[in-house]
Order: C-alpha cells, then sequence, then structure tokens
C-alpha cells in the first residue's frame, strides 16, 4: 500500500493508494478547516472522524461529528461537509465500488483506527443500494454530463428531452441529484481533471481538456471540491518516496 501526504493551507491531507487493487483509495485530513460543498461520487465512503467537530450535511439533515464518529456515505448520494464554526476537523475516510464495501472494510480496519465492518449510521446494504435511488432517466444524463464535461451542455436541450420546461427540469434535477444542474457539471469537470492528472497530465492541459476557462478557474473550483490545489494533489501523486513529512 502506497503512502502520498502533502499540506495544504487548510491542514495536512494524506492520500493511501493499494495498488494491487484499483479503485480503493484512503484520505486522511489533519486539522482541516476547509468545507467540502455538496457532491456526491460513485464510490461508497466510510469514514472516522478522529478529533474536532464537523457537520456532515445529507439526506436532506444535518449530523454532528465528534471525535470517534463514524459516518457512511452510500455512491451517488449529494453531502457536504464543514467544520463547525470556523474550527477544524480530522479524519479517515476510504471509498471503494459499493459492492466491495465489506472486502474492503475487514483490510483496511487497521488504516481506519477502529473495527470494521460493523454497523455504520446508513448501513452497507444502503451504500450497495443507493445509486438506485436517482431515477435511470437522470443517471444517464449523469453519465454523458461526466464523459464529456467540457462540452458546452445547454439547459433547453436537455429539458427537452424530458418533455420540460428548462425551470421544471432544473427543479427536477436539483429534487433528484441532491444539487443544481450547473453544480454537478462544475463537479464533472473536476472529475475529469482529477483523472488526467493522475494520468500524468500537465495542470494547463487538465484544465482546457476538463472544459474549464482557463487555469485559474480550475485551482479555484478544484480547490473548493478537493480541499486542496491541485499543484499539491499533483505533487503528491507524482512524488516517488512515498509518505512525506508533514506539519500539524
Amino acid at each position: 500500500m502506497e503512502l502520498r501526504s502533502g499540506n495544504s493551507d487548510e491542514g495536512n491531507i494524506l492520500f493511501v493508494e493499494d495498488g494491487r487493487n484499483s479503485g480503493i483509495r484512503f484520505v486522511s485530513g489533519t486539522m482541516v478547516r476547509h468545507a467540502f460543498p455538496a457532491h456526491l461520487h460513485r464510490s461508497a465512503c466510510f469514514g472516522v472522524i478522529a478529533g474536532g467537530e464537523a457537520v456532515l450535511e445529507i439526506s436532506g439533515g444535518e449530523r454532528l461529528l465528534r471525535a470517534g464518529d463514524r459516518y457512511a456515505i452510500p455512491a451517488m448520494r449529494s453531502h457536504a461537509l464543514r467544520p463547525i464554526g470556523g474550527g477544524w476537523f480530522s479524519h479517515r475516510v476510504f471509498g471503494t465500488d459499493p459492492g466491495r464495501c465489506r472486502e474492503i472494510a475487514r483490510r483496511l480496519r487497521h488504516v481506519i483506527g477502529t473495527e470494521l465492518p460493523g454497523e455504520w449510521p446508513d448501513g452497507f446494504a444502503d451504500a450497495e443500494r443507493a445509486a438506485s435511488a436517482i431515477p435511470s432517466a437522470f443517471r444517464e444524463i449523469l453519465a454523458v454530463f461526466e464523459s464529456e464535461p467540457e462540452r458546452e451542455w445547454r439547459l433547453h436541450e436537455l429539458a427537452s428531452q424530458f418533455g420540460m420546461q428548462p425551470a421544471s427540469f432544473s427543479r427536477a434535477f436539483s429534487r433528484e441529484v441532491g444539487m443544481p444542474v450547473t453544480q454537478y457539471l462544475l463537479l464533472a469537470k473536476v472529475w475529469k481533471s482529477v483523472r488526467m492528472l493522475e494520468e500524468g497530465a500537465a495542470i494547463p492541459d487538465a484544465a482546457f481538456d476538463a472544459g474549464f476557462a482557463d487555469q485559474s478557474h480550475l485551482c479555484r473550483v478544484f480547490h473548493r471540491y478537493m480541499g486542496v490545489a491541485p499543484s499539491v494533489f499533483r505533487r503528491n501523486l507524482l512524488r516517488p518516496d512515498g509518505l512525506t513529512a508533514v506539519r500539524d
């Protein structure tokens, strides 16, 4: 298992990937002061708060998380995570394909620092079923957005596919997906830029191919959703010496 770490203005963020099993990622954040806006991902995520306090917004409600609390985020479930009142939190979380939750939980319980699998707030079964909560027609649109985030999508064209007016379509999308169309498109651009950086692309190339206006636009949006600048993310990925020293 390979460890990569680096500094950000929010604190320390540690990436851990298992090269023998693609699709597994562990992320540890220490003294994180960043507020992650509403987003979703295709992996199911399970985490532990190691210190501080945070608020998890999910399924239309809020949950206060303190040290020792565990949380589960099913795949394709919109959620947001933020520290309390300008403070900080420390967490350990891993994500994987929903169908592999139990297997990966057993293998990574020593990394998470608590006994897994166990009775998580949303449960493993819920995590495995979560993708079906979004209607199939909307899931198809999400997949198209993810495949072509750089395309200039027109709201009236999307709405016409559903026989709806743009305003009605926007409301339905926000209700079913958990965020506005424009926000999901930005998130899809971030995902594409992440894939490109992981493949070794330069930041300007990732910005252009993912459909951002320029590199500065990528940096602003990337930091909003990932908690670190793309340069920090890319530097961590490219370091040959594994775990590096970081400040608290």
